[in-house]
């Protein structure tokens, strides 16, 4: 059983088919169950491809003010993996739900998130968009400094240097204040009305 989606960090996986153990993701489009299975153990050069067994999925997650579904695996050092799940037909996405619960031992729960848990990614984006902010103000300060001092170690035409330069200090300060308001102004939304989320944990 095959699915149509847009799953990954960069969208880098076009299907999503369902084994009887696993999940398995890939890069190519097939028309048909048949397609893919022949597909599947003939690998294609510059093919992504990605099998997750159920045992190692944490849960699959979806929450109610969002589209994508959230598939969390066991990664390593205890750290979760996760991988954006988007059902690019309404249709599909009802057969995926009902085969996951019904023929293939999910067990669906659902719970509102506490607020922490909620505003969690926005702050670890805000707090990332700040250290960027700082880092990226005194790496173009020094670039500026180091191009006066040293005029030959930097061609003017140089795409990154051309790029920090018309940015500047100032400029590096406007995007991450604006980035920083952005998240925090998600965080602040989350935390004051935390979501409810559908899960499905594996039952061997």
């Amino acid at each position: 059983m095959i699915f149509r989606v847009k799953a990954g960090e960069n969208n880098e996986f076009s299907t999503l088919a369902l084994s009887s153990t696993s999940i398995r993701l890939i890069s190519t489009s097939f028309e048909s169950p048949e397609e893919f299975e022949y597909a599947w153990p003939r690998r294609i050069e510059d093919e992504i491809r990605y099998e997750i067994d159920f045992l190692d999925i944490k849960s699959i997650q979806k929450k109610n003010n969002e589209k994508a579904y959230v598939l969390i695996t066991h990664g390593k050092y205890d750290l979760d993996i996760e991988i954006p799940i988007l059902f690019l037909d309404a249709n599909e996405e009802i057969v995926f739900r009902d085969t996951i619960e019904n023929k293939l031992s999910f067990e669906k729960m659902e719970r509102q998130l506490n607020a922490d848990e909620a505003a969690q990614k926005n702050l670890l984006l805000l707090a990332g968009s700040i250290l960027l902010t700082v880092v990226f103000y005194f790496t173009i300060g020094y670039l500026e400094n180091s191009s006066q001092i040293f005029p030959n170690s930097f061609r003017r035409g140089d795409l990154v240097f051309s790029i920090l330069q018309y940015i500047g200090q100032s400029g590096t300060i406007k995007i991450g204040a604006f980035l920083s308001l952005l998240f925090g102004y998600g965080a602040y939304s989350q935390f004051k009305n935390p979501p409810n989320v559908e899960e499905w944990f594996y039952r061997k």
